[in-house]
């Protein structure tokens, strides 16, 4: 069985969620970013709900 590969962002963005310190604007901003720190997946995988733009 192989772990799911997440970004180089990914841990850091779940820690600061958990504790408040960023929203779900702050993620989205990670996701629509050139090049992407976040993925639409991980956006859900975070939040619990599905990415909208």
């Amino acid at each position: 069985m192989s772990e799911k590969k997440h970004s180089p962002a990914f841990n850091i963005a779940v820690k600061e969620y958990n504790a408040g310190r960023w929203n779900k604007a702050m993620l989205k901003i990670l996701v629509k970013r050139k090049p992407q720190r976040l993925t639409e997946d991980e956006y859900q995988e975070i939040t619990g709900e599905p990415y909208s733009a």
